[in-house]
Parts: C-alpha cells; sequence; structure tokens
C-alpha cells in the first residue's frame, strides 16, 4: 500500500471509528495544539454533523427518546452503520432496523415505527416532481374501457402501517404535548403519506377498503378486478360509487401520476 493509500486508510479509520494511528501523519509544530488534538477535533467535528442529521430528519424520535437514550442510539447506530452516502440523506436509512434489532431499543417497538413514519415523510418530500393526473384525465376515458382502467400513483405517496399509537404520538410531539404511552392496536392501522400541490407533506388514516384498493392498484389490477374485491366492504350497488369517489379524491390530493387502460 502506498504512503498516500496509508494514510487515506488512518484517516477514514478515524472519523468512523475515532481511532488509528492519523496523528502520526499530522505535523506537531502548529501552535499549542498538538497533533493528537488536531485530529481529534476534526473527527469530533465529523461525528457532530452526523449527529445533527439523525437530529434533523428524526426530530420526534429524538425528542420520543430523551437526550440520554438518543445520545446511546447514534453512537450505537453510527459503529454499526458507517455512513457510505455521497447524500447525507440516505444516512439513517437503516435506523428503523438498527432500533428494531438493537437492546434496549428493540424492547419497545413504538421506536422502530417512528422512525420508519419519519423516513416516509423524507421519502414523499424527496420524490420526484412529475405531473400528476385531473379530474378532465379521468373523464377522458371512455365508459367502455373502465373495466381495464389501471392507476400509476405519484412517487411521492407512501403507505405506513403501524401496530402502536405511533401517528399519534409523533403528532403530540410535534404539538409539544407529551405522547401517550405506547399502546398496540387491536387491529393494524393505516395511514397514507404524500406531497400534495404545494409541495408540502402530509398524511391521513386509510380505511381497510381504501389501503385494498391502493394496493390492488399498485399490483397492476385493473378496475373491475378491484370493484369485485370491494364487495368485502360494500353491497353491490354501493361498489362503483365508493371506487369512483376514491378516484376523485385521490385526484384532487394529486396522488395519480397517470391512468391507462390495459389490453387484452
Amino acid at each position: 500500500m502506498s504512503s498516500l493509500e496509508q494514510i487515506q486508510q488512518d484517516f477514514l479509520q478515524f472519523l468512523l471509528h475515532g481511532k488509528g494511528p492519523l496523528a502520526e501523519h499530522v505535523v506537531n509544530d502548529q501552535g499549542n495544539i498538538n497533533a493528537a488534538e488536531r485530529v481529534s477535533i476534526y473527527g469530533n467535528a465529523y461525528r457532530v454533523r452526523l449527529q445533527e442529521v439523525v437530529e434533523t430528519d428524526h426530530e420526534m424520535l429524538g425528542l420520543y427518546l430523551g437526550d440520554d437514550l438518543f445520545d446511546q442510539m447514534f453512537q450505537g447506530y453510527l459503529d454499526a452503520h458507517p455512513s457510505t452516502f455521497d447524500s447525507l440523506r440516505h444516512f439513517c436509512q437503516h435506523l428503523p432496523q438498527y432500533l428494531a434489532t438493537t437492546a434496549p431499543f428493540s424492547e419497545h417497538p413504538i421506536l422502530t415505527e417512528l422512525a420508519s413514519f419519519e423516513r416516509l415523510l423524507l421519502a414523499a418530500f424527496d420524490a420526484a416532481d412529475i405531473k400528476r393526473a385531473t379530474l378532465e384525465d379521468l373523464s377522458a376515458i371512455p365508459p367502455e374501457q373502465w373495466p381495464q382502467l389501471q392507476i400509476r400513483f405519484h412517487p411521492s405517496m407512501q403507505l405506513f402501517t403501524e401496530s402502536y399509537n405511533t401517528v399519534s404520538s409523533w403528532q403530540a410531539l410535534k404539538a409539544e404535548r407529551a405522547p401517550e404511552p405506547a399502546t398496540k392496536h387491536a387491529d393494524e392501522q393505516h395511514w397514507l403519506l404524500w406531497r400534495n400541490h404545494q409541495r408540502l407533506t402530509e398524511f391521513r388514516s386509510l380505511a381497510d377498503d381504501e389501503r385494498y384498493m391502493i394496493d390492488q392498484y399498485l399490483t397492476g389490477a385493473q378496475f373491475a378486478e378491484i370493484c369485485e374485491g370491494l364487495l368485502t366492504w360494500h353491497s353491490e350497488q354501493q361498489v362503483p360509487v365508493v371506487a369512483v369517489q376514491h378516484l376523485q379524491k385521490w385526484l384532487q390530493q394529486g396522488l395519480i401520476h397517470q391512468f391507462s387502460v390495459a389490453v387484452d
């Protein structure tokens, strides 16, 4: 290994793990601060910057944990998942999995859900800015083609499922209120997240029938097939009305990118 390669390796080792012979490569005659102190300042600045990223991307999670547990989480996460990305936006992508598998955080599943929810909020905000379908686009589809109607959703649309009172806890923290104790739901709760026409991130709860429709459209199902499935929740007379109402609501909220008609 060349001298430059060795310095680079030592530099990386020091940044990621806070140890190694990096100071041996630094000139000592620089005022009152010796080489070891200077590289330590540099290393600390690097870790502080990464900690700021976690605090920014997962602000409510940090508030839920409190300072001591947050610091413990950050140190453990940085050791387990050193940054390998050009963009700091992706540094925390493994955080939900880390919380799910690492004690003491794994003993409190709501922490994993909080981290996942905040990751999805970021994904919705960062999604590509592409065109959105309109009510006029839907009206232009001939009635005889409706049974084969398919949908492509806007890339900002995200789906979140919680087993605990995760979203209500996030909302309480956002409003500077103490959240209720973590409580497991009798049944899973579903949420829809997206970036609206004003480029603001929104979210709302999903009933089972609407979640079903979205899941089916994501797999390429057609309108007629989805209507058959909606009979689980609605009468035969109600199904077309409910299905169209959901389509209209999605259009108004900017959730649909485009319509297409399947060719047999």
